[in-house]
């Protein structure tokens, strides 16, 4: 029998978190960390074979699972490519430069950000860029990436660019339409990679340079 003061046992215990902050369970937790592993195999192996000589097996092997979990868990090549894409993404913080292109109203943090961006890129994420570029020539999901994020390197330097104008940042003799392809050209990974690993700059002293060549080239005053 229950009191006025005590819940009734036969009614089901209140829940304290809402639905958005469940907890994983511990199939997921180790879901996550097989799925964290098969990428991380995967990654590697792309980077020191190159894609095309890399195969599912190989991945499996590596990462220490069976073949039919590693279908499970990420899916068939395309799809592992597609997740170490997101993963680079996520890692270099490309979801939230929009907000901070948006926010910015000091013109030489705008060109720095565009470059930085593009650091973090070459140095954090080289190696699999390198090897998604070396194989989109065999593969056709890697080479619809690979067009996806040059649109998306196009449209953020065209935010940019934008952004710069409305604040009245820009030189007088250029519109944003050619602010945005120098800003496109020159912070690009590709280039910071160059500069580092064909003439040996260091990171520091291309981002530096770079950064300050587009201030040179696009503000006034």
């Amino acid at each position: 029998m229950s009191t006025p003061d005590s819940p009734d046992p036969r009614a089901p215990a209140p829940n304290h978190r809402s639905s958005g902050s469940r907890r994983p369970n511990r199939r997921e937790i180790a879901a996550a960390a097989t799925r964290a592993e098969i990428l991380r195999a995967a990654r590697a192996l792309f980077a020191e074979r190159g894609y095309v000589q890399t195969s599912m097996a190989d991945i499996a092997d590596e990462s220490g699972v069976s073949m039919p979990t590693l279908y499970a868990s990420v899916g068939p090549k395309a799809a592992v490519v597609m997740a170490l894409y997101q993963r680079v993404n996520a890692e270099v913080g490309g979801d939230r430069v929009w907000e901070r292109i948006a926010r910015e109203s000091d013109p030489t943090e705008l060109i720095a950000l565009a470059v930085h961006l593009n650091r973090l890129l070459a140095e954090g994420a080289g190696d699999i860029i390198g090897a998604f570029r070396g194989a989109a020539h065999a593969e056709p999901a890697i080479a619809a990436i690979l067009a996806t994020s040059e649109q998306q390197h196009r449209m953020g330097s065209r935010r940019i660019a934008d952004r710069l104008g409305e604040i009245g940042a820009l030189r007088g003799d250029i519109d944003e339409a050619e602010a945005a392809d120098v800003i496109a050209l020159l912070a690009d990974d590709d280039i910071l990679a160059r500069l580092v690993r064909g003439y040996g700059w260091s990171f520091d002293r291309a981002e530096e340079w770079l950064t300050a060549t587009l201030r040179r080239a696009l503000l006034g005053g």
